[in-house]
């Protein structure tokens, strides 16, 4: 168990990678392919889908009338299974990994983007995702552990 799990807010944690994605950017010197309109286009497509993504998984948590912050999983009233959970078991955190990609298509650095989105993911998985996977095995046992076979952690 780490001593940070689930103590620093997912969006915090999107910050700091965001930040990661600058300074790796403002010293890397090497001209990145990733600039023009069509790195814009992705980029904002990107972003686009992940702020999608990340509604649609709160509005399905707060429909279920479950509990929407990461720190508070114990306090995990319903398995939602259903929804943008069919295809994904954290589309919020992915919703994250998207703006974080789109940051770094945005500032044109491959190198950035690559380690501030790999900062990102990595945190995302150690901090926040493996403490609340066992919480939701504890509290949900068996039907977790299903959905678990069913659905991927990212995609």
């Amino acid at each position: 168990m780490h001593r940070l799990e689930n103590k620093v807010p997912p969006p915090g944690l999107l910050a700091l990678a965001g930040l990661l994605t600058f300074l790796v950017d403002r010293f890397d010197p090497d001209e990145s392919p990733l600039s023009g309109p069509a790195a814009v286009i992705v980029a904002v497509l990107l972003g686009l889908a992940g702020v999608v993504l990340g509604v649609l998984g709160v509005r399905r948590f707060r429909s279920a009338g479950t509990t929407v912050d990461p720190h508070s999983i114990d306090k995990a009233s319903t398995l939602v299974v259903d929804g943008v959970y069919r295809f994904t078991r954290n589309p919020m955190y992915l919703g994250l990994v998207l703006l974080s990609i789109a940051w770094g298509l945005r500032l044109g650095t491959i190198v950035g983007l690559v380690v501030g989105t790999g900062a990102l993911v990595v945190a995302l998985t150690v901090l926040q995702i493996r403490p609340e996977e066992r919480v939701l095995g504890q509290r949900f046992g068996d039907e977790y552990e299903q959905y678990r076979t069913r659905v991927r952690r990212w995609l």
